[in-house]
Protein backbone atom coordinates (compact mmCIF):
# COMPACT_ATOMS: atom_id res chain seq x y z
CA UNK A 1 0.00 0.00 0.00
CA UNK A 2 1.19 3.53 -1.14
CA UNK A 3 -0.53 6.71 0.21
CA UNK A 4 2.45 8.70 -1.78
CA UNK A 5 0.52 11.36 -3.64
CA UNK A 6 2.27 14.30 -5.27
CA UNK A 7 5.76 15.12 -4.56
CA UNK A 8 6.44 18.66 -4.02
CA UNK A 9 9.28 20.44 -3.16
CA UNK A 10 9.70 24.06 -1.45
CA UNK A 11 13.06 25.45 -2.37
CA UNK A 12 14.89 28.74 -1.49
CA UNK A 13 16.98 29.96 -3.90
CA UNK A 14 19.76 26.92 -2.55
CA UNK A 15 19.89 15.42 -8.17
CA UNK A 16 21.56 13.40 -7.92
CA UNK A 17 25.12 13.77 -9.47
CA UNK A 18 25.05 10.25 -10.38
CA UNK A 19 22.96 8.46 -12.93
CA UNK A 20 19.92 7.20 -10.79
CA UNK A 21 17.48 9.04 -11.27
CA UNK A 22 15.15 9.74 -8.21
CA UNK A 23 12.08 7.95 -7.75
CA UNK A 24 9.83 10.65 -7.54
CA UNK A 25 11.48 11.90 -11.33
CA UNK A 26 9.46 8.51 -12.08
CA UNK A 27 11.70 7.85 -15.39
CA UNK A 28 11.53 10.82 -16.92
CA UNK A 29 14.73 13.74 -16.76
CA UNK A 30 14.76 15.96 -14.30
CA UNK A 31 17.35 18.17 -12.80
CA UNK A 32 20.59 16.55 -11.71
CA UNK A 33 22.20 17.36 -7.54
CA UNK A 34 23.72 16.13 -5.38
CA UNK A 35 22.99 15.94 -1.86
CA UNK A 36 25.01 18.11 0.58
CA UNK A 37 23.08 17.84 4.11
CA UNK A 38 20.36 16.58 5.51
CA UNK A 39 18.32 18.03 8.55
CA UNK A 40 15.19 16.95 10.33
CA UNK A 41 12.59 17.67 8.00
CA UNK A 42 14.28 19.02 5.25
CA UNK A 43 17.72 18.85 2.74
CA UNK A 44 20.41 20.91 1.01
CA UNK A 45 21.08 20.30 -2.22
CA UNK A 46 23.41 21.25 -4.98
CA UNK A 47 21.74 21.72 -8.47
CA UNK A 48 23.61 21.98 -11.21
CA UNK A 49 22.86 24.53 -14.06
CA UNK A 50 20.32 24.14 -16.07
CA UNK A 51 17.71 25.33 -19.08
CA UNK A 52 14.22 25.62 -18.93
CA UNK A 53 11.35 26.85 -21.07
CA UNK A 54 9.51 29.32 -18.94
CA UNK A 55 6.29 31.84 -19.10
CA UNK A 56 5.60 33.99 -16.56
CA UNK A 57 2.74 36.24 -14.95
CA UNK A 58 2.49 39.00 -12.85
CA UNK A 59 -0.64 39.32 -10.28
CA UNK A 60 -2.00 39.79 -7.22
CA UNK A 61 -4.37 37.22 -7.53
CA UNK A 62 -2.68 33.81 -8.95
CA UNK A 63 -5.84 31.43 -9.69
CA UNK A 64 -5.99 28.23 -10.65
CA UNK A 65 -7.38 29.15 -14.26
CA UNK A 66 -3.72 31.89 -14.68
CA UNK A 67 -2.24 28.29 -13.22
CA UNK A 68 -3.97 26.45 -16.13
CA UNK A 69 -3.29 28.94 -18.71
CA UNK A 70 0.87 29.10 -18.41
CA UNK A 71 1.06 25.29 -18.12
CA UNK A 72 -0.72 24.84 -21.25
CA UNK A 73 1.65 27.67 -22.94
CA UNK A 74 4.50 25.24 -21.77
CA UNK A 75 2.91 22.10 -22.88
CA UNK A 76 2.03 23.44 -26.69
CA UNK A 77 6.11 24.41 -26.86
CA UNK A 78 6.63 20.47 -26.00
CA UNK A 79 3.76 19.45 -28.90
CA UNK A 80 5.42 21.24 -31.33
CA UNK A 81 5.12 24.92 -31.06
CA UNK A 82 8.46 25.99 -31.30
CA UNK A 83 10.81 26.62 -34.75
CA UNK A 84 11.76 22.82 -34.95
CA UNK A 85 8.20 21.69 -35.24
CA UNK A 86 9.05 18.13 -33.12
CA UNK A 87 7.43 17.51 -29.77
CA UNK A 88 9.08 17.16 -27.19
CA UNK A 89 9.31 14.44 -24.23
CA UNK A 90 8.14 15.98 -20.94
CA UNK A 91 10.04 16.09 -18.04
CA UNK A 92 9.67 16.67 -14.27
CA UNK A 93 9.18 18.70 -12.51
CA UNK A 94 7.14 21.59 -12.65
CA UNK A 95 9.20 24.15 -11.63
CA UNK A 96 7.40 27.37 -10.22
CA UNK A 97 9.65 30.63 -9.18
CA UNK A 98 7.53 32.76 -7.01
CA UNK A 99 8.90 36.74 -6.01
CA UNK A 100 6.33 38.07 -3.69
CA UNK A 101 5.38 41.72 -3.82
CA UNK A 102 6.33 43.64 -0.80
CA UNK A 103 3.22 44.64 0.21
CA UNK A 104 0.12 42.86 0.16
CA UNK A 105 -1.00 45.47 -2.75
CA UNK A 106 2.02 44.89 -4.96
CA UNK A 107 1.76 41.95 -7.77
CA UNK A 108 4.00 38.98 -7.03
CA UNK A 109 5.77 37.54 -10.03
CA UNK A 110 5.29 34.10 -10.84
CA UNK A 111 7.15 31.89 -13.26
CA UNK A 112 6.45 28.36 -14.52
CA UNK A 113 9.32 25.98 -15.67
CA UNK A 114 9.51 22.77 -17.64
CA UNK A 115 13.54 21.61 -17.52
CA UNK A 116 14.76 21.18 -21.58
CA UNK A 117 15.66 16.96 -21.68
CA UNK A 118 19.36 16.70 -21.18
CA UNK A 119 20.09 15.62 -25.02
CA UNK A 120 18.78 18.62 -26.04
CA UNK A 121 20.14 21.28 -23.48
CA UNK A 122 22.88 23.12 -25.69
CA UNK A 123 20.54 24.06 -28.17
CA UNK A 124 16.98 23.73 -27.64
CA UNK A 125 14.26 24.63 -30.31
CA UNK A 126 13.08 28.35 -29.80
CA UNK A 127 9.28 28.84 -28.56
CA UNK A 128 6.49 30.24 -31.66
CA UNK A 129 4.95 31.93 -29.07
CA UNK A 130 5.68 35.06 -27.59
CA UNK A 131 5.18 34.66 -23.92
CA UNK A 132 6.87 31.21 -24.04
CA UNK A 133 11.33 32.13 -23.52
CA UNK A 134 14.24 29.58 -22.97
CA UNK A 135 15.97 30.31 -19.59
CA UNK A 136 19.20 29.05 -17.62
CA UNK A 137 19.06 28.77 -14.29
CA UNK A 138 22.79 28.50 -13.01
CA UNK A 139 24.09 26.47 -10.34
CA UNK A 140 22.53 26.97 -6.89
CA UNK A 141 22.39 25.37 -3.59
CA UNK A 142 19.02 24.87 -2.35
CA UNK A 143 17.16 24.26 0.83
CA UNK A 144 14.14 21.56 0.22
CA UNK A 145 11.11 20.58 1.94
CA UNK A 146 9.55 17.39 0.30
CA UNK A 147 5.55 16.73 1.14
CA UNK A 148 2.87 14.98 -0.27
CA UNK A 149 -0.72 15.94 -1.70
CA UNK A 150 -2.41 18.18 -4.35
CA UNK A 151 -0.84 21.41 -3.55
CA UNK A 152 -1.76 24.57 -4.64
CA UNK A 153 -0.35 27.94 -3.89
CA UNK A 154 -1.68 28.71 -0.71
CA UNK A 155 -0.45 25.40 0.86
CA UNK A 156 2.79 25.97 -0.81
CA UNK A 157 2.97 29.05 0.57
CA UNK A 158 2.57 27.63 4.11
CA UNK A 159 5.28 24.88 3.49
CA UNK A 160 7.63 27.83 2.51
CA UNK A 161 7.19 29.33 6.03
CA UNK A 162 7.26 25.96 7.54
CA UNK A 163 10.55 25.25 5.76
CA UNK A 164 11.57 29.25 7.36
CA UNK A 165 11.14 27.73 10.54
CA UNK A 166 13.11 25.02 10.21
CA UNK A 167 15.95 26.48 9.45
CA UNK A 168 15.64 28.83 11.72
CA UNK A 169 18.33 31.45 10.41
CA UNK A 170 16.91 34.03 7.87
CA UNK A 171 20.74 34.96 7.14
CA UNK A 172 21.16 31.49 5.34
CA UNK A 173 18.52 31.96 2.84
CA UNK A 174 17.35 34.44 -0.40
CA UNK A 175 14.15 35.69 1.32
CA UNK A 176 12.72 37.52 -2.13
CA UNK A 177 11.48 34.52 -3.42
CA UNK A 178 10.78 30.95 -3.75
CA UNK A 179 9.92 28.10 -5.91
CA UNK A 180 7.73 24.73 -5.33
CA UNK A 181 8.39 21.72 -7.64
CA UNK A 182 5.67 19.08 -8.92
CA UNK A 183 6.98 15.86 -10.09
CA UNK A 184 3.15 13.92 -10.85
CA UNK A 185 1.17 14.05 -13.85
CA UNK A 186 -2.64 14.20 -14.11
CA UNK A 187 -3.53 11.36 -11.52
CA UNK A 188 -1.61 9.91 -8.55
CA UNK A 189 -2.18 6.38 -6.69
CA UNK A 190 -2.59 7.66 -3.17
CA UNK A 191 -3.41 3.83 -1.88
CA UNK A 192 -3.44 0.37 -4.53
CA UNK A 193 -5.09 -2.49 -2.29
CA UNK A 194 -4.28 -6.43 -2.40
CA UNK A 195 -7.90 -6.71 -3.32
CA UNK A 196 -7.59 -5.30 -6.89
CA UNK A 197 -8.34 -1.84 -6.93
CA UNK A 198 -6.68 1.64 -6.46
CA UNK A 199 -7.69 5.11 -4.87
CA UNK A 200 -6.08 7.40 -7.29
CA UNK A 201 -6.40 11.41 -7.19
CA UNK A 202 -7.33 13.39 -10.64
CA UNK A 203 -6.40 16.79 -11.67
CA UNK A 204 -8.96 19.39 -12.97
CA UNK A 205 -9.68 19.15 -16.35
CA UNK A 206 -12.36 20.14 -19.16
CA UNK A 207 -14.32 17.30 -20.97
CA UNK A 208 -16.56 17.43 -24.21
CA UNK A 209 -19.63 15.79 -22.95
CA UNK A 210 -23.07 14.68 -24.42
CA UNK A 211 -25.88 13.19 -21.87
CA UNK A 212 -29.25 11.49 -21.87
CA UNK A 213 -32.27 10.61 -19.45
CA UNK A 214 -33.81 7.53 -20.10
CA UNK A 215 -35.22 4.20 -18.02
CA UNK A 216 -32.69 1.95 -19.56
CA UNK A 217 -29.08 2.99 -20.87
CA UNK A 218 -27.91 0.48 -23.97
CA UNK A 219 -25.70 -0.52 -25.70
CA UNK A 220 -26.73 1.31 -28.57
CA UNK A 221 -27.29 4.43 -26.99
CA UNK A 222 -23.94 4.51 -25.86
CA UNK A 223 -22.70 3.72 -29.48
CA UNK A 224 -24.81 7.24 -30.26
CA UNK A 225 -23.52 9.50 -27.79
CA UNK A 226 -20.33 8.38 -28.93
CA UNK A 227 -21.04 9.40 -32.33
CA UNK A 228 -21.80 12.95 -31.23
CA UNK A 229 -18.73 13.36 -29.58
CA UNK A 230 -16.60 11.97 -32.20
CA UNK A 231 -18.29 14.70 -34.67
CA UNK A 232 -17.22 17.38 -32.57
CA UNK A 233 -13.46 16.45 -32.38
CA UNK A 234 -14.32 15.39 -36.01
CA UNK A 235 -14.90 19.18 -36.35
CA UNK A 236 -18.44 20.13 -35.26
CA UNK A 237 -17.29 22.78 -32.95
CA UNK A 238 -16.73 26.59 -33.60
CA UNK A 239 -13.17 26.20 -34.86
CA UNK A 240 -13.84 23.58 -37.29
CA UNK A 241 -10.84 21.77 -36.50
CA UNK A 242 -10.19 18.15 -36.24
CA UNK A 243 -8.78 17.42 -32.34
CA UNK A 244 -7.31 14.57 -31.36
CA UNK A 245 -9.14 11.51 -29.49
CA UNK A 246 -7.93 11.15 -25.84
CA UNK A 247 -8.38 8.43 -23.73
CA UNK A 248 -10.44 7.21 -21.72
CA UNK A 249 -14.33 7.30 -22.64
CA UNK A 250 -15.31 8.49 -19.57
CA UNK A 251 -19.23 7.82 -19.14
CA UNK A 252 -21.27 8.62 -16.03
CA UNK A 253 -24.19 7.02 -14.51
CA UNK A 254 -26.64 8.55 -12.20
CA UNK A 255 -29.73 6.61 -11.02
CA UNK A 256 -32.08 9.79 -10.12
CA UNK A 257 -34.47 7.94 -7.70
CA UNK A 258 -37.42 9.73 -9.06
CA UNK A 259 -40.80 8.08 -9.86
CA UNK A 260 -39.91 7.11 -13.35
CA UNK A 261 -36.97 5.74 -12.27
CA UNK A 262 -34.91 7.29 -14.96
CA UNK A 263 -31.20 6.96 -15.14
CA UNK A 264 -28.90 9.94 -16.39
CA UNK A 265 -26.66 9.17 -18.56
CA UNK A 266 -23.36 11.32 -19.32
CA UNK A 267 -20.60 10.33 -21.98
CA UNK A 268 -17.15 12.27 -22.13
CA UNK A 269 -14.33 12.82 -24.37
CA UNK A 270 -11.49 14.62 -22.64
CA UNK A 271 -10.20 17.78 -24.17
CA UNK A 272 -6.54 17.46 -25.09
CA UNK A 273 -4.44 19.16 -22.91
CA UNK A 274 -3.08 21.51 -25.19
CA UNK A 275 -6.43 23.13 -25.56
CA UNK A 276 -7.79 23.02 -22.39
CA UNK A 277 -7.78 26.73 -21.31
CA UNK A 278 -9.51 27.16 -24.53
CA UNK A 279 -11.51 24.27 -26.18
CA UNK A 280 -13.73 25.36 -29.15
CA UNK A 281 -17.34 25.32 -28.38
CA UNK A 282 -19.68 22.63 -29.82
CA UNK A 283 -21.86 23.54 -32.58
CA UNK A 284 -24.46 20.62 -32.09
CA UNK A 285 -26.81 22.04 -29.40
CA UNK A 286 -26.80 18.82 -27.10
CA UNK A 287 -22.97 19.01 -26.87
CA UNK A 288 -21.18 20.96 -24.41
CA UNK A 289 -17.81 21.51 -22.46
CA UNK A 290 -17.89 20.11 -18.94
CA UNK A 291 -15.37 20.57 -16.01
CA UNK A 292 -14.50 17.93 -13.59
CA UNK A 293 -12.71 19.30 -10.71
CA UNK A 294 -9.93 17.70 -9.38
CA UNK A 295 -11.54 14.51 -6.95
CA UNK A 296 -10.29 10.97 -5.82
CA UNK A 297 -11.80 7.48 -7.03
CA UNK A 298 -11.96 3.97 -6.51
CA UNK A 299 -11.03 2.48 -9.37
CA UNK A 300 -11.09 -1.39 -10.46
CA UNK A 301 -9.51 -2.53 -13.84
CA UNK A 302 -10.35 -5.16 -16.06
CA UNK A 303 -9.58 -6.28 -19.36
CA UNK A 304 -12.05 -7.66 -22.26
CA UNK A 305 -14.35 -6.22 -24.62
CA UNK A 306 -17.00 -4.49 -22.02
CA UNK A 307 -20.58 -4.41 -22.38
CA UNK A 308 -22.99 -1.93 -20.37
CA UNK A 309 -23.86 -5.17 -18.19
CA UNK A 310 -20.00 -6.05 -17.85
CA UNK A 311 -19.41 -2.38 -16.46
CA UNK A 312 -22.46 -3.04 -13.63
CA UNK A 313 -20.99 -6.33 -12.54
CA UNK A 314 -17.37 -4.85 -12.02
CA UNK A 315 -19.19 -2.06 -9.78
CA UNK A 316 -20.81 -4.44 -7.68
CA UNK A 317 -17.91 -5.83 -6.96
CA UNK A 318 -15.95 -2.77 -6.57
CA UNK A 319 -18.96 -2.15 -4.19
CA UNK A 320 -17.88 -5.20 -2.04
CA UNK A 321 -14.06 -4.95 -2.31
CA UNK A 322 -14.26 -1.92 -0.51
CA UNK A 323 -16.66 -2.69 1.99
CA UNK A 324 -17.27 0.36 3.46
CA UNK A 325 -20.27 2.15 1.82
CA UNK A 326 -19.59 5.44 3.90
CA UNK A 327 -16.14 5.96 1.46
CA UNK A 328 -17.76 6.15 -1.42
CA UNK A 329 -20.66 7.99 -3.38
CA UNK A 330 -23.24 5.23 -4.34
CA UNK A 331 -25.58 7.66 -6.24
CA UNK A 332 -23.50 7.19 -9.72
CA UNK A 333 -20.65 5.81 -11.01
CA UNK A 334 -18.27 5.75 -13.96
CA UNK A 335 -16.84 3.45 -16.59
CA UNK A 336 -13.88 4.31 -18.54
CA UNK A 337 -12.78 2.48 -21.59
CA UNK A 338 -9.37 3.37 -22.86
CA UNK A 339 -9.06 1.23 -26.45
CA UNK A 340 -10.45 1.77 -29.67
CA UNK A 341 -13.27 -0.80 -31.33
CA UNK A 342 -10.25 -3.32 -33.27
CA UNK A 343 -7.53 -3.45 -29.82
CA UNK A 344 -8.06 -7.18 -28.57
CA UNK A 345 -5.94 -6.45 -25.24
CA UNK A 346 -8.26 -4.11 -24.15
CA UNK A 347 -7.98 -2.04 -20.82
CA UNK A 348 -11.27 -1.17 -18.78
CA UNK A 349 -11.95 0.91 -15.74
CA UNK A 350 -15.25 1.46 -13.57
CA UNK A 351 -14.54 4.55 -10.68
CA UNK A 352 -16.44 5.25 -7.40
CA UNK A 353 -16.23 9.26 -6.25
CA UNK A 354 -14.62 8.42 -2.92
CA UNK A 355 -16.49 11.11 -0.30
CA UNK A 356 -13.81 12.14 1.73
CA UNK A 357 -11.29 14.56 -1.00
Amino acid sequence: MNDFTQHGSLSRHIHHNNNDKPAFCHDLDCPRYTLLKSFAGYELRRYEMTQWVTARTITNNYSRQINSEIFFSLFRYISGNNTAGTKIPMTAPVLNIVTPGSTNEQSSVYEMHFMIPHNMQPFPPAPTEPTVYITTLPPMDVYVKTFSGFADMAQSEQMVTSLKHSINNASLYDNTLFMTAGYDGPYTIVNRHNEGYELRQYAGTQWVATRLINKTYTDDMRREMFQSLFRYISGNNTSGVKINMTSPVLTTIRHTGNVNHDTVVEMHFMIPFAMQPYPPRPTESHVYITFFPSVRAYVKSFPGFATQTDYLIKVIELEHEINNSTLYDGKHYHTAGYDGPVTINRHNEVWLMATMQ
